[in-house]
């Protein structure tokens, strides 16, 4: 029931398994794989944390799930320059773990998120401009493959398994163990701005200019949100602006901080602290993301589309719809290209990610 319970979505959580099995060391996969795979009638899902939006991620109907979170055993090398994290830790074991030696890694914003599944999805973090997307700071993977050898994947053993893995998901094998490079780290600045929606022409002006900058200020990661509650029919406009130094203004945010606020949570803090999300009930989920060209035009459209629509939605009242936009610069894409297989390229110029998310 406790790894039930653990999902983030309901179409986790509602599906029926046949059983779960918790292995409490890599060698203890090494024997549940060596015992089920060639098994048709053994189909099997991993599972880290269970943050997962869809059914299936994480859990499956009618076999077996490897619950990986008792595999979360972090350590530090004695250069404090890798960490060596099991799979099933969250991100915010992580960030507490390494924050007395003044030191991050480019992990999940979320601190809720587990270390395996966002890692082989690629993984976006506060840190990506400054190091690219979390799977590019791997040095290591210890995995175990269909055949249950327990095997290190990295630049010199299995290198083409190591590029699949940066972002190829759990489609190659059993992760037990990722090593990170490390990152210096003191406090950063974090924190919410609420913008009257009036205001969004400013906001997305002020946003496109972060995005499209020459060159990118590296320590800037911002999200910039749309919510419309399908009850009240109103809308939010709310921006997430980090800093990954202990800077309250950076002229980054100028323009955006010039923007009048409804409310303004801005502080320096520890990333454990920013990490550390109040957590959220289990509800049916849905998320879609695209990618598309910087424009504060082509933000306000998209507003325009989505007040007219969403607006005549005739669903259940008690739904949040969120557009989120945030930057995905050509400095962060160059850290990985052509080292991971997430596809990007810095010839698509810098861009704008759009998630929608429904719950």
């Amino acid at each position: 029931m406790a790894t039930k319970n653990s999902y983030w979505s309901l179409q986790e959580a509602s599906l029926i398994l046949s059983c779960i099995v918790k292995p409490q060391t890599a060698e203890d996969v090494t024997k549940i794989i060596s015992r089920i795979t060639g098994r048709q009638e053994c189909p099997f899902a991993i599972k880290s944390q269970g943050h997962a939006p869809a059914g299936g991620f994480g859990n499956i109907d009618h076999g077996i799930t490897i619950d990986m979170t008792d595999l979360n055993t972090i350590s530090i090398n004695s250069h404090a320059s890798v960490t060596s994290v099991g799979t099933g830790a969250s991100w915010l074991d992580v960030y507490a773990f390494l924050d007395p030696y003044n030191k991050t890694v480019a992990g999940g914003r979320n601190g809720a998120v587990g270390v395996g599944g966002l890692t082989l999805g690629g993984g976006i973090s506060y840190f990506s401009p400054q190091a690219g997307f979390t799977c590019d700071t791997v040095v290591n993977f210890q995995v175990v493959l269909s055949t249950g050898q327990l095997v290190d994947a990295n630049a010199t053993s299995h290198p083409d398994l190591f590029r699949a893995l940066k972002g190829g998901m759990n489609n190659f094998g059993v992760v037990t163990r990722i090593d990170f490079k490390t990152l210096p780290i003191s406090e950063i600045l974090g924190g919410h701005l609420i913008n009257d929606i009036v205001d969004r022409g400013a906001v997305f002006s002020a946003l496109a200019g972060i995005a499209d900058a020459e060159p990118y200020d590296i320590h800037a990661s911002i999200v910039t949100s749309l919510i419309l509650s399908s009850t009240t029919k109103n809308w939010t406009l709310l921006s997430a602006p980090i800093y990954t130094k202990p800077d309250l203004n950076p002229r980054v945010y100028e323009d955006l901080f010039a923007v009048p606020s409804v409310s303004n949570t801005m502080q320096v803090t520890p990333l454990h602290v920013l990490a550390n999300e109040s957590a959220m009930a289990q509800t049916y989920r849905l998320f879609s993301t695209t990618t598309f060209g910087v424009s504060a035009q082509l933000l306000d459209h998209i507003f325009d589309v989505c007040n007219e629509t969403l607006h005549k939605f005739s669903g259940p009242k008690n739904l949040q719809w969120i557009l989120s936009f945030e930057p995905l610069p050509t400095v962060l894409v160059s850290h990985g290209e052509g080292k991971n297989v997430l596809g990007t390229s810095i010839k698509q110029g810098n861009s704008m990610i759009l998630l929608l998310s429904v719950f």
